[in-house]
Formats: C-alpha cells, structure tokens, sequence
C-alpha cells in the first residue's frame, strides 16, 4: 500500500486495515472469540507481555482494593 492511503487508514479517513499492535484482523477476531467463551461482550488483548503483566497487575490490586 502506498503512503497516503497508509496515512489516511490512520487519520480514520478510510476504513481497513493497518498492521501494528492494534486494529488488525488476527486481534480483532481473537477479542470477539474470548468475549464469546467467557459470555461477555467485549475483550481486551494486550499487545506484550509487559502490558499484559500491567493488566494483570491493575487487576490484582483492584480486587484487594475492592475485596
């Protein structure tokens, strides 16, 4: 793809696409299939392991906040 059609897929002015940590296919499906399994309607797919160790955290400490 070339360069103004990548910057327009970013700018939100065309719709597909962009392969980077977000807003691809292959997380897309995979969010909707683990909403599906755990019967919610969304779900979040950290894009490292670092932010999903940051995940991991907020929710831990939001249990014992809350617990």
């Amino acid at each position: 793809m070339e360069f103004v059609g990548k910057v327009s897929k970013f700018a939100g002015e065309k719709d597909g696409y962009v392969y980077t940590r977000n807003g691809n296919p292959t997380i897309s499906v995979s969010e909707h299939r683990v909403a599906m399994l755990q019967g919610g309607v969304e779900a979040m797919t950290p894009m490292s392991g670092h932010a999903a160790q940051l995940c991991y955290t907020g929710a831990l400490v939001n249990m014992h906040s809350f617990g």
